[in-house]
């Protein structure tokens, strides 16, 4: 992607480069010692942090907390939303389990934004009684959570 700092190189200090198309390595080292000969050490740097679980295996998801969830990401984002939507009239909005958060123009889906780390629908039962806590009705659809409140 960009050209690396010869002075590195011919200062004899590593210069780790990232590479493509070397099978399982990623990374490679480049040495120069004081006789001038070049070394190539290939390297797999991986992450030290634990993978996501497979999709396969439904009890190896981690434990989710709606009430956390809710007050660090959801209640910031929705209480903007539906001030502004209220001011515009509407009265609901709606959120998918992928966590669009969107309102109906007609039978048209108008995507306002998203809910990033949104709660599975196993837990949409707890987020109905957060969402009560702040005066929005809920309801569960096959497809989405209809929030509601009074103007």
């Amino acid at each position: 992607m960009k050209e690396p700092p010869l002075s590195q190189i011919l200062d004899g200090e590593p210069l780790r480069i990232r590479t493509r198309n070397t099978g399982s390595y990623n990374f490679a080292e480049i040495l120069m010692d004081a006789r001038g000969s070049l070394t190539l050490q290939m390297m797999t740097i991986e992450s030290l942090h634990k993978k996501e679980p497979s999709e396969g295996n439904p009890d190896s998801r981690p434990a989710v907390n709606p009430k956390s969830w809710y007050s660090l990401i959801g209640k910031p984002l929705l209480m903007e939303l539906v001030g502004d939507l209220q001011a515009r009239g509407y009265e609901k909005l709606f959120i998918n389990e992928q966590g669009d958060v969107y309102i109906l123009n007609g039978t048209e889906p108008e995507v306002l934004g998203k809910l990033e780390h949104f709660p599975p629908k196993d837990y949409w039962g707890e987020l109905t009684e957060i969402f009560t806590e702040d005066e929005l009705t809920t309801e569960e659809t096959e497809q989405a959570l209809e929030l509601s409140w009074i103007s």
